[in-house]
């Protein structure tokens, strides 16, 4: 290969590098902006929301950084209020996560559901999958 097709070939890189960098940054910036549909604190045990549109929504869990959060303690349950079933709800598959000075913010669950009034309900039970029990250590747990 000569030097002058070399340096043309590197030269028109450049430009596909920046458009395909453009692009992935528009994709991360659908998922970590949005509108908050509901908030409800941990104390709160379920929170009614109308959904506008048909989409792909998230359940994320905010809190202060380097704290325990009691999502051992807990399940989500989603159910559509007008037709009383309930939501797969399966888990975030990255859990994208956007942290702050002094809190941070991590998806939990990915849902896709269309313009209908929601209940969001918050059970006994434990949502953390197998491996998030093996690693996570919480209180009362010996060994």
């Amino acid at each position: 290969m000569s030097l002058t097709l070399f340096r043309v070939l590197s030269f028109c890189l450049a430009p596909v590098g920046v458009f395909i960098l453009m692009g992935a940054i528009r994709v991360l910036k659908g998922v970590f902006n949005g509108r908050v549909v509901a908030e409800i604190p941990f104390t709160r045990k379920d929170v009614e929301s109308q959904i506008s549109g048909p989409g792909v929504y998230g359940v994320w869990q905010e809190g202060r950084l380097f704290r325990k959060t009691p999502v051992y303690k807990f399940k989500l349950k989603l159910t559509d209020i007008s037709t009383g079933t309930e939501v797969s709800m399966p888990k975030s598959f990255f859990s994208p996560y956007l942290n702050g000075l002094g809190t941070g913010r991590m998806e939990m669950y990915r849902f896709a559901v269309h313009r209908d009034m929601y209940r969001l309900t918050v059970t006994e039970g434990t949502g953390i999958s197998l491996f998030e029990k093996l690693a996570y250590k919480h209180p009362g747990q010996t060994g």
